[in-house]
């Protein structure tokens, strides 16, 4: 949906767009934009969502449905196709650079570990770069959409999907990987460290993690008081006032 030009002004510069699900947040009243006369319908857009503070388990923020019905969406990017609802699963559309900048590093044959997975957005196109791709994550639903993106990009030979708790992976894996991608989740910075004991020397770790800009020197020395080698970092998109999200592009020099 789009609002007429009268009403523009309500909703935010900064919009997030899922294909045709627009979930977005309002200054002021909903009531006062959101009649019919206000919204314009506008093609693939089935429904229009606003964003509630607050976030249930698996991620999934709190949404109201305030035009339409559907929260079943479609997603499109560098020529891959998602399908998710995004009422019961995770997704986040701004992160496609990132995606594709690690499917341009991965080489045919590595072993990929991901965490933390979701519907599949990091797993598939590294997958279609020909990596072999462990994929693991603990929400059901996100599971089911998972599998369905799987054989809509036509990778299912080349990732296995784990419905488990990620910090309880070091229990269970006997095999070290070549590289990791770990798009954390706000406050599970501890996954690293699970992570460290999978990977062999020299493998490469994608860590996503959100701090504020005071806090990078110190967490770099951590990282290598850790046993990682920062080879890049970079923001790649704000969450809140002074708080951003990072990657890190980590090597693990030292086995301990």
């Amino acid at each position: 949906m789009l609002f007429t030009p009268k009403y523009s002004r309500a909703i935010p510069d900064y919009r997030r767009y899922c294909h045709h699900l627009d979930p977005t947040r309002f200054r002021g009243r909903k009531e006062r934009y959101c009649s019919e006369d206000n919204l314009v319908p506008k093609e693939n857009q089935n429904s229009f969502k606003q964003n509630l503070k607050g976030q249930r388990r698996c991620r999934v923020a709190n949404y109201e449905i305030i035009a339409g019905s559907e929260t079943v969406t479609t997603h499109k990017e560098f020529g891959f196709v998602y399908r998710l609802d995004v009422s019961k699963v995770f997704f986040n559309p701004r992160l496609s650079y990132e995606r594709m900048r690690l499917a341009s590093l991965v080489q045919p044959g590595e072993m990929v570990l991901i965490p933390f997975c979701g519907a599949g957005p990091f797993a598939i196109p590294l997958a279609s770069k020909g990596a072999k791709v462990l994929a693991v994550e603990k929400n059901t639903e996100a599971c089911r959409w998972m599998s369905e993106n799987v054989r809509l990009n036509d990778v299912d030979d080349k990732i296995l999907m784990v419905r488990a708790d990620a910090f309880r992976l070091h229990y269970v894996l006997k095999s070290l990987f070549d590289r990791a991608v770990i798009p954390t989740p706000y406050g599970c910075d501890g996954i690293l460290d699970v992570v460290y004991s999978l990977m062999k020397l020299g493998a490469s770790v994608h860590f996503y993690t959100f701090k504020k800009d005071y806090q990078i020197e110190g967490l770099i020395n951590e990282f290598e008081r850790s046993g990682f080698r920062v080879n890049f970092y970079r923001k790649c998109g704000n969450i809140a006032p002074g708080v951003c999200r990072w990657v890190f592009d980590l090597i693990k020099s030292e086995d301990f």
